[in-house]
C-alpha cells in the first residue's frame, strides 16, 4: 500500500515486528510505500521495527521531501528504512539524499 502524510500531526507507534509508520509486521512479503511532504511526524517502531519504514523483514520506500519529524527505530531496527533482517526498498531524503540514514532517532526538518 501506500501512505501519503501531507499535512497536520502525526503521531504512530508500531507494535510488535512493526513499524511506526509504514507496512508489515513480520510478513516477508509485506512492502510499500511512504511519502511524507508536510506536516509534524513523530514514529517509533516496535522491536524490530523501523521508526518510518519497514517491520521485520519488510521493504519499503520512503520519500521525505518536507514537513518535520523525528523516527526511532525499535530494538535492531533504524529511524528510517527496513526493519530487522529486511531489505530492498529505497529512500529519497530531503536534501536529495539517496542512502538509507543511519541515525537513530532520525530528525529532519525544523
Amino acid at each position: 500500500g501506500t501512505l501519503n502524510i501531507r499535512g497536520g500531526r502525526v503521531a504512530a507507534i508500531g507494535g510488535t515486528f512493526a513499524p511506526g509508520i509504514g507496512p508489515g509486521a513480520g510478513m516477508a512479503d509485506a512492502s510499500g510505500s511512504v511519502t511524507i511532504s508536510g506536516g509534524r511526524v513523530t514514529a517509533i517502531g516496535g522491536n524490530s521495527g523501523a521508526g518510518i519504514g519497514g517491520g521485520i523483514y519488510g521493504s519499503v520506500n520512503v520519500t521525505i521531501t518536507g514537513g518535520s519529524g523525528t523516527a526511532i527505530g525499535g530494538v535492531y531496527a533504524p529511524g528510517v528504512g527496513p526493519g530487522r533482517d529486511g531489505s530492498g526498498g529505497s529512500f529519497i531524503g530531503p536534501s536529495g539524499t539517496t542512502s538509507w540514514p543511519s541515525a537513530n532517532p532520525y530528525s529532519w526538518g525544523g
